[in-house]
């Protein structure tokens, strides 16, 4: 009978030290309902209230059933495979060798204070909630929505939020609670559901007021110069079809693969006959009416968050 579980003490990156998870594997190591032996879904049809009929078999039918459903996407196309792999963020046997040996580019490890368990949807939504919080070297973290790790117990998240508090990183918390991690830094307390009219607010001070903005960023790793016409569309090259943007050293537009001595970030310009401007200066014309005075105005704060907003950015 397992009476405890241990961690390993050479093991990165707890180093012995278990999460809850790790301590609630006797729990699941004797719970009457856990899955003993492999299982196939024999219901094609999908739904929330749909019965998904699974059915045991034994390890040999569940690997040539496996085996039988690798070929068929190998033979149609094997980058259909995605591997969605993590726990521990270890180097397994799925990872890598695996993948090139299949022949798909698309695997992606855990990345974040959890397991790969979120990845799949994150694929789908092209959201990834559990991106890792670069706490070494950060000085001012907001937080929001979520832990950095103190809040479900994971060991390496509360190691480096601890060094990251100790050498005197700034951290602000916004949540209708106030949290342990809250408690170590500035609790911004809002209602549940107004976390949107903050974040609208947050970037009004950024673009209008601060406008403290990595422009090379913007200019070169993003669709933000990108030049948009009348019918909020690219405009594109006649003979490329590719969007375009404005070179303002040429002072002409090109597509976006093109030469460029300086892109313009912000401005309208004529491109082909059609009046456009940046996408960024778009993105800038719809916060400009998200102030602090219409979030604090529009929604119904416990105290008054915005009020340090300024400040605090």
């Amino acid at each position: 009978m397992v009476v405890k579980v241990e961690g390993n003490p050479d093991a990165p990156p707890n180093w012995g030290t278990l999460c809850p998870k790790g301590n609630a594997e006797i729990m699941g190591l004797y719970n009457p309902y856990r899955v003993k032996t492999p299982m196939i879904r024999t219901n094609p049809e999908r739904g929330l209230d749909v019965d998904p009929m699974w059915k045991e078999v034994t390890w040999d039918e569940a690997l040539d059933y496996t085996a039988k459903r690798f070929k068929e996407i190998r033979e149609r196309d094997r980058r259909g495979l995605v591997i969605c792999e993590g726990w521990g963020q270890r180097d397994t046997i799925l990872r890598q060798p695996f993948g090139h040996a299949f022949g798909t580019p698309n695997e992606t490890g855990s990345h974040g204070a959890l397991c790969t368990v979120h990845y799949p949807s994150g694929l789908v939504h092209a959201g990834y909630p559990v991106a890792i919080v670069d706490l070494q070297y950060c000085q001012y973290h907001i937080t929001m929505g979520r832990s950095l790790g103190p809040n479900f117990g994971i060991v390496p998240g509360m190691r480096k939020f601890s060094r990251a508090i100790e050498r005197g990183m700034k951290l602000v918390v916004v949540d209708p609670r106030s949290s342990y991690e809250a408690s170590k830094g500035e609790w911004v307390p809002i209602r549940p559901g107004t976390d949107l009219a903050f974040l609208l607010a947050m970037a009004h001070v950024m673009l209008h007021e601060l406008k403290v903005i990595d422009e090379w960023f913007l200019k070169n790793r993003t669709n933000a110069p990108y030049l948009i016409d009348s019918k909020g569309e690219y405009c594109r090259d006649p003979e490329t079809r590719k969007p375009m943007m404005w070179d303002s050293v040429e002072n002409r537009g090109k597509p976006y693969h093109a030469e460029f001595k300086d892109i313009a970030l912000n401005g309208s310009y004529t491109v082909n006959g059609e009046s456009c401007k940046t996408a960024f200066d778009l993105v800038k014309d719809e916060y400009r009416k998200y102030t602090p005075e219409w979030a604090e105005g529009s929604l119904r704060f416990r105290q008054r968050p915005c009020e340090g907003l300024r400040g605090s950015l």
